[in-house]
């Protein structure tokens, strides 16, 4: 049944010596005296029932920070959510439901709950790919974390790192240089011959020049 229907029942219903003609007559005339106030509401921004209604939400506000009666109703309302979650099994059973459905969903191949942080994901990528103003302070605030947490676990992976390479074998890391580097190791090593021979030559050069 629509709103609207319901409100003619309920009316009909409260006002049994009126003829029903009139009464559809009231309902929907008050009907659309809501709508059209509802629309001058929407439409002005001054408004004086929206004026009103922002005061009284910024009264409420107020005494929610300050009032100890407020203060006092709050920490009553959570301790009774609090009991009531407490004594009744429904919540928890509801709970381990709930859990249960989230592990059997991420265990299927077609997990809706992946297909969602999927979505999710790619819709920020392609987001953070067409504003560059936001790559730059990401970036930035990227690069001040890693700094950050460089300079203060600066001893914690000075520590990994050593014993990270003392766990190496000696013979095993030089094999493994040795096949992905040989050559270019074997020409460094000539090339290394070459311009030490070289240099070796200039200067004992330059000391017989230097001697006469």
């Amino acid at each position: 049944m629509e709103p609207h229907a319901i409100i003619k029942t309920k009316f009909g219903e409260a006002s049994r010596f009126t003829p029903p003609l009139f009464d559809s007559y009231v309902v929907d005339r008050f009907i659309d005296g809501i709508v059209a106030l509802l629309r001058e509401v929407a439409a002005n921004p001054e408004h004086e029932l929206r004026l009103r209604f922002d005061q009284a939400v910024s009264d409420l506000a107020q005494q929610l920070q300050t009032s100890e009666d407020y203060r006092q109703r709050g920490k009553d309302l959570m301790r009774e959510i609090a009991t009531h979650l407490q004594r009744e099994p429904y919540y928890r059973e509801l709970g381990n439901d709930i859990s249960q459905w989230l592990r059997a969903d991420i265990a299927r191949d077609a997990s809706l709950i992946r297909r969602a942080i999927a979505s999710a994901l790619v819709t920020l990528g392609q987001g953070l790919l067409d504003e560059p103003t936001l790559q730059r302070k990401l970036n930035a605030w990227w690069l001040q974390t890693v700094e950050k947490t460089v300079v203060q676990q600066r001893h914690h992976i000075s520590l990994l790192i050593t014993q990270v390479v003392r766990s190496w074998d000696a013979e095993d890391v030089s094999r493994k240089i040795e096949m992905e580097i040989g050559k270019d190791l074997q020409y460094i090593r000539i090339n290394g011959t070459l311009v030490g021979g070289t240099v070796g030559i200039v200067l004992h050069a330059l000391t017989r020049v230097i001697a006469i």
